[in-house]
């Protein structure tokens, strides 16, 4: 009898460290698998609401999402270490912590973006802060963003949010490649109301003459980043963007979307007036040589000039907007727009040099339907 009394207690502590050592497993297999979770995973639904590290939000508006994704938010080093600011950020103080936005699948918004909000430090005022993102390299139309690292940091108004004390931005893309964002000390260059029309119409050249009149806060014209403005030998200021520099570049905006869609083009995929309200297109104006650029990821474009006494280009307003136009078909997949390079070039080149009148385009003509990924040996007239 004792002898089966002691095999059933052999048998029970067996059995019972056999049961801890499960429990051990299993809460180690747990904690790792926490462990190599990071804590700024979330699922985004439609409608939702989203917080990460620091307090860094993201929204989807109803809209926005069709179904749920995860979102990564997470700290991130200082990327001016290897991509430094591009000129017209030269001298801007950053304000805070960089952060990583990633996501499970890649998102491309359609008409209505996702919006990122970025905590305001305590004690900084938000009347003086914007926001930079570095954007992916392929992201960039216009120029080599592998040759020019530095053409991938954009600059971003944003819009402040008192409630919660954040500074808000549309997201129109989240995916597998990282976006890093960050908040700016800026003063505007020019503190007067956003609208910025004037009768300078009859100074752009237009090729076409049944162009209707602008709408009213069609295009909304700013001037980003730093401008430095000097003192010339004669006493008079050079280098600042002016209201008429920003009047003649809504003109030129205006006049060019009024042909592009009469010609059946697409709405461009061009960053929209506010946050929450969608009236009108945003452009802006930044100091450097003459040039231009259009980011897909941003949804952003600019015109590029020194400033007073030099003027902003309609030339390069034509040509970027045309990208924007671009991008609003489906078939262009940003990831292989190396490989259609030339295509991209070569239409927004016509387009530019067609509304500048240095070409003879006929009135039969009508543009081609791009609803299709095009390659660099696809046949076409």
């Amino acid at each position: 009898m004792k002898g089966v009394e002691t095999m059933n207690r052999t048998s029970k502590k067996l059995w019972l460290k056999i049961g801890l050592a499960l429990v051990l497993v299993f809460g180690v297999a747990l904690a790792i698998i926490l462990i190599t979770i990071p804590d700024s995973t979330t699922s985004l639904k439609p409608g939702g609401l989203i917080t990460g590290v620091d307090g860094v939000s993201i929204s989807a508006p109803q809209g926005a999402l069709e179904h749920r994704i995860d979102i990564f938010i997470d700290p991130a080093e200082d990327p001016r270490l290897e991509v430094p600011f591009p000129s017209f950020l030269e001298g801007l103080g950053v304000v805070g912590n960089f952060y990583e936005i990633t996501a499970s699948e890649e998102y491309w918004s359609d008409e209505m973006d996702l919006i990122i909000g970025l905590p305001v430090p305590e004690g900084v005022s938000p009347d003086n802060l914007a926001m930079v993102t570095l954007s992916p390299p392929w992201a960039i139309i216009g120029a080599d963003a592998y040759a020019d690292p530095s053409l991938r940091w954009d600059f971003l108004f944003g819009e402040y949010d008192p409630e919660n004390d954040l500074l808000l931005e549309t997201l129109p893309y989240a995916g597998l490649s990282s976006q890093v964002f960050a908040l700016i000390e800026w003063e505007d260059p020019m503190c007067e109301e956003e609208n910025y029309r004037g009768s300078i119409a009859s100074s752009v050249p237009v090729a076409y003459d049944t162009i209707s009149s602008p709408s009213e806060d069609q295009f909304v014209v700013r001037c980003a980043g730093r401008w430095n403005i000097e003192i010339d030998e004669d006493g008079n200021e050079t280098g600042r963007c002016t209201s008429a520099h920003r009047e003649a570049t809504v003109v030129a905006l205006e006049h060019a979307y009024e042909a592009y869609i009469s010609l059946g083009f697409p709405e461009p995929r061009l960053k929209k007036k506010g946050i929450t309200s969608f009236k009108g297109y945003k452009y802006q104006l930044r100091q450097g040589d003459h040039n231009g650029l259009y980011n897909g990821v941003t949804k952003n474009a600019y015109t590029q000039y020194p400033g007073y006494d030099e003027t902003p280009r309609c030339r390069t307003a034509y040509h970027e907007l045309f990208h924007a136009v671009q991008a609003a078909y489906p078939g262009v997949f940003w990831n292989i727009r190396y490989s259609l390079w030339a295509c991209f070039e070569g239409t927004a080149r016509a387009a530019e040099m067609s509304l500048a009148d240095e070409i003879t385009r006929s009135s039969s003509s009508v543009p081609l339907n791009i609803d299709h990924p095009l390659f660099a040996n696809d046949k076409g007239g």
